[in-house]
């Protein structure tokens, strides 16, 4: 963090919606904006950020690329990552999930929504460092990865094909596929579908392999 500021970068080539942006989160976080795939990249590399707010459409390299690149790299494993794209379909969004993005937006950005999701994500994100802290504490090598719903279960719903969470390998999205783990129980808004969630013990298992 920057002067006790968390660090997000807004990737956004649309100069009135990146402005929009950095207005709204510049008194609350450290905010860089850039308006390319390549620049995104460049400035991930220099100056890691705490979360991406990432456009799906992109000059250059996409969005999704942008994210996939990302994720291969271990060093931004925290690194939280929002996608924002004009098209919000269920398809569009499990392509999203599936190259890595922690959540996703669609627009036009509702500002009350925007500002929650980013503090909710931060939130996480801060506690996921406090547990991956503590697994350090227990193992001098720990190993970590997220884990599908189905795994942790060993329901074989996998093999069946009549799971709602089986989709293009997405099952670790419980709460995006209407809640497979608890039947749906979770509901409300996103800020208390994942305070619910993180008390699941599937949620909880995602830190270890």
């Amino acid at each position: 963090m920057s002067n006790g500021k968390e660090k997000i970068l807004i990737v956004e080539d649309e100069k009135i919606s990146g402005s929009r942006l950095l207005n709204l989160l510049s008194p609350d976080y450290d905010v860089r904006w850039v308006t390319s795939g390549e620049d995104a990249l460049i400035e991930i590399e220099a100056n890691p950020p705490d979360m991406i707010l990432l456009d799906e459409e992109l000059p250059g390299i996409p969005g999704l690329d942008v994210c996939r690149r990302v994720r291969e790299d271990n060093r931004f494993f925290e690194t939280k990552i929002v996608m924002i794209s004009g098209h919000s379909s269920l398809e569009r969004r499990i392509k999203a999930y599936t190259a890595g993005v922690d959540d996703f937006l669609g627009k036009p950005v509702d500002t009350s929504e925007l500002l929650e999701r980013v503090a909710t994500d931060l939130v996480i994100k801060r506690s996921r460092r406090v547990e991956i802290g503590g697994l350090e504490e227990e193992s001098a090598s720990p190993s970590l990865e997220r884990q599908n719903c189905w795994d942790f279960m060993a329901c074989g719903r996998d093999k069946t094909g009549d799971c709602p969470a089986y989709i293009q390998k997405v099952g670790r999205l419980c709460w995006l596929v209407a809640g497979t783990m608890c039947g749906g129980k979770a509901q409300g808004t996103f800020a208390q579908k994942m305070t619910i969630c993180m008390e699941c013990r599937f949620y909880q298992s995602l830190k270890r392999r």
